[in-house]
């Protein structure tokens, strides 16, 4: 094997260094990424955005439902109380869906709780609207509905919007 001088072995073991100083460097950075993707995928597990848009999804059902409500206990009318049942229906859904994609205690109690407040909400609604279909006149109704309904509502929406908050500061958090 031929000799090389001083002068050419220095600069191949230089460029052998630099060449293996960038190798390192190349590893050292794909551990970093590498190690990066695995917090984003753990964080990605542990919230789904989703859950936000559910639980806005679920503040326009609770909405909707009310809304059918006044025109049913206004004049009367059979169709308003389906249409309250059927958006009552894909709410208690969309609570469903969201109670297997919840996590945490913390969600699962606000979720709890927003099931409770619809539930009763929904008994003092259903009341009001057996005293209208035997007959009692709407002026007879709104000192229930301000006294009773109101309050529940205005507890439901806050429940909601707690829910939401919590979802979104998970969010930041991911």
């Amino acid at each position: 094997m031929p000799k090389l001088s001083p002068r050419y072995s220095t600069k191949l073991l230089s460029a052998v260094a630099v060449a293996g100083a960038f190798s390192l460097l190349a590893a050292g950075a794909a551990i970093v990424s590498y190690r990066r993707a695995l917090r984003i995928l753990e964080a990605v597990e542990t919230y789904h955005p989703a859950n936000l848009v559910l639980g806005h999804e679920m503040a326009q059902l609770s909405e909707r439902r009310i809304a059918k409500s006044r025109p049913f206990l206004l004049i009367g009318e059979e169709e308003f109380a389906r249409e309250m049942e059927d958006a009552r229906a894909e709410f208690l859904k969309l609570e469903g869906e969201l109670s297997g994609r919840l996590k945490g205690a913390e969600a699962a109690a606000q979720l709890t709780e927003i099931a409770a407040i619809e539930a009763r909400h929904h008994a003092t609604i259903r009341e009001l609207m057996a005293q209208r279909r035997r007959g009692k006149a709407v002026r007879e109704l709104i000192v229930p509905l301000t006294e009773r309904v109101k309050p529940l509502r205005d507890e439901l929406d806050a429940a909601i919007r707690g829910l939401i908050a919590l979802e979104e500061r998970r969010l930041a958090q991911a």
